[in-house]
Formats: C-alpha cells, structure tokens, sequence
C-alpha cells in the first residue's frame, strides 16, 4: 500500500491462480453480513418511528420481526467468519505457511470427529438455552415504568417530555 496516488494498484491477475482465495463465496459471505447489518439498522429505525408515532405495539408484523432479527447478528457474525477465514485461503500466514501444510501428523481423523462432535453438542446445548431464555423473557414482557422507577436521574425537559402523554392516532 503506498500513500502515493500514482502508485498503480496490484489486481488479482497478478496474484498466481494457486494463491487467489476462493472469490464468490468470500465476496457473497461479506455482502450478506454487510445486507444484514444494514437490514438490522433500517429494522430498528422502523421500530424507533412506529415508537415515536405511538404504534409500535399494535403493529404485530414488526414485532415478530424484532423476535426474529435476534438471529441477524449471529448470522452475521458466521458470515464474517467465513468471510475471514476463506479470504485468508490458501496461506495460515501470507506468503510463509499454507494451510496444506498445517496439517498436524500427530492428529488422528478420529479425534478431529469427537472433538468437533463435543463442540456441536456444546453449541447446541447453548442455542437450546439461549432460545429457553429468550422464550421467557419474551413471555414476561418489559417491566412497566413503575418496576424501573422514576425518572430521577434524567434532565428535568427530558423527564417532562417522557412523562407527557402520547397521542394515539
């Protein structure tokens, strides 16, 4: 990388076809973690102008939506993960060490298969949580303002305008 301007830029067709990452799957694996942050942040301006108009709560489409966008950002982290990881292929580190030449001798095909089992059973046993957890909240529903207490600590204009009640309409 050079600071210069008239540096030319290094394209792909310089890179030897053995060093080039996989393309689309690194390419599309970023543009999907990129649609659902963006898709996540419009969900939650939505949310914040349903709020404002006093009609957040009667417009159940919206809210199933925010039960389901729980899964946005784990879906978005893997996405980037993948996007990291197949990137990086064919090097473990750039121009020093392949990953086929990473491959431990001393490993058994055996022991990869149960410890990944384990990991699977590790994460599914904290999805299952997760979504038991998540249910329950869900069930409960949101504190009302007098379990959060009052508004003492906010500024006095700010306090009056959250007190003031909202028209429906």
């Amino acid at each position: 990388m050079s600071r210069d301007s008239k540096t030319p830029v290094t394209g792909l067709e310089a890179i030897p076809a053995a060093d080039r990452p996989p393309l689309q799957i690194t390419f599309q694996s970023y543009h999907a973690m990129i649609a659902i942050g963006i898709g996540l942040i419009a969900l939650s301006l939505l949310g914040c102008l349903l709020w404002w108009r006093g009609t957040l709560f009667e417009n159940r489409l919206v809210l199933w939506l925010f039960v389901l966008s729980v899964l946005g950002p784990i879906a978005a982290n893997e996405l980037g993960w993948i996007t990291a990881e197949v990137g990086r292929q064919p090097w473990i580190v750039q121009g020093l060490m392949r990953t086929s030449d990473g491959v431990s001798a001393n490993l058994a095909g055996s022991q990869v298969v149960r410890s990944t089992g384990l990991f699977v059973m590790i994460y599914l046993l904290l999805f299952a949580v997760f979504v038991y957890v998540l249910n329950d909240q869900i069930q409960h529903g949101p504190e009302s303002l007098e379990e959060q207490g009052p508004l003492v600590q906010l500024p006095e204009r700010l306090r009056e305008i959250l007190e003031q009640p909202r028209a429906q309409g």
